[in-house]
């Protein structure tokens, strides 16, 4: 039962992501042809689960959403959502995170959020930020200022 309820609370905040990235004017591109084809038709495009690299363990990763912004910089930014509702080792794959978006295509924001992280691994996490390609480590409240004040 646990397992839905944090399922529920990780999808319900992608879908609060992808109703900032629209908001912004930002087109799906649904698939990875289409996010190839339109990037010359479109300034703004957004696509889910998109692959961004290999990982530390070389096998390649997808995060949650890829970005292209034409005419900005970084064109692409890469969004890791992550939302932890209990206590668990969750937080213990940080550094994994960490290194592997070293290793990654793309600039990179994570936004973690929920009442399961320990303090400390959330601190050292955000604490990353700005280090390499990790730009910004966002809770939703913040991620939504960040948003309206033009950041993606």
């Amino acid at each position: 039962m646990r397992t839905v309820r944090v399922g529920k609370d990780a999808e319900r905040q992608k879908r609060f992501i992808e109703r900032l990235i629209v908001k912004q004017g930002y087109h799906n591109a649904k698939t990875k042809p289409q996010f190839s084809h339109l990037q010359a038709q479109k300034n703004l495009l957004y696509v889910r689960n998109f692959e961004v690299g290999p990982g530390l363990y070389g096998i390649e990763r997808k995060a949650d959403f890829v970005l292209y912004r034409q005419k900005r910089k970084p064109k692409f930014i890469s969004i890791l959502s992550r939302w932890q509702k209990s206590g668990g080792t969750t937080d213990e794959k940080y550094s994994y995170w960490v290194e592997s978006t070293k290793l990654g295509y793309f600039d990179t924001i994570i936004i973690l959020d929920g009442s399961g992280y320990r303090d400390e691994a959330r601190n050292w996490l955000i604490g990353q930020a700005g280090r390499g390609k990790l730009m910004h480590v966002f809770n939703q409240v913040q991620f939504h200022t960040f948003v309206q004040s033009g950041g993606i």
